[in-house]
């Protein structure tokens, strides 16, 4: 008759087998519910699908390419936090996609307009002093608020299905 630290052991080899053969069960990973209750595995959704992700990553992009002709002595300013303030739109909703509910997404996504707002008012400001060009100054304002309208349809998307689901 096996000890129980032999059994413990014998079951850590088998998980083990079960790893590197690369045919890990979910079964095998989920505790079982002490009540009848069920148990809900939500696979995360690869935010890359989300269009509000694709158009803010483009945005993200855009403005690195076009401040890095702002002056040297705003890059610990001004520059640095345009970058942050949209780099941080893309970023919020690749993590928040990744939380365990709908609830923790849209907190996400509220970060996110909160960054679209301040990338928002950043581009104005340089505008205003001159280190940003009219032209540049509407095309990236016109994609930020099309970011905007996203991530609010979004922010309402997951709200209408959670209230339908629970």
């Amino acid at each position: 008759m096996w000890s129980s630290i032999d059994q413990q052991a014998g079951k850590r080899e088998e998980r083990g087998e079960r790893e590197e053969r690369g045919r890990v069960n979910e079964r095998d990973c989920v505790k079982k519910p002490r009540h009848n209750h069920r148990v809900h595995i939500r696979a995360m959704m690869p935010y890359e699908k989300l269009i509000a992700w694709k158009v803010a990553h483009e945005l993200a992009l855009e403005i690195y390419e076009v401040i890095e002709k702002w002056p040297k002595d705003e890059l610990y300013g001004l520059t640095a936090q345009t970058r942050r303030a949209a780099l941080s739109i893309p970023t919020n909703i690749a993590e928040g996609v990744a939380k365990s509910g709908p609830r923790e997404f849209r907190r996400y996504l509220d970060l996110s307009l909160g960054s679209s707002s301040e990338l928002s008012y950043l581009l104005l400001f340089g505008r205003d002093r001159g280190m940003l060009s009219n032209e540049d100054w509407e095309q990236l304002s016109t994609k930020r608020n099309r970011v905007g309208q996203l991530l609010w349809k979004l922010y309402r998307s997951i709200q209408n299905r959670s209230r339908l689901m629970g």
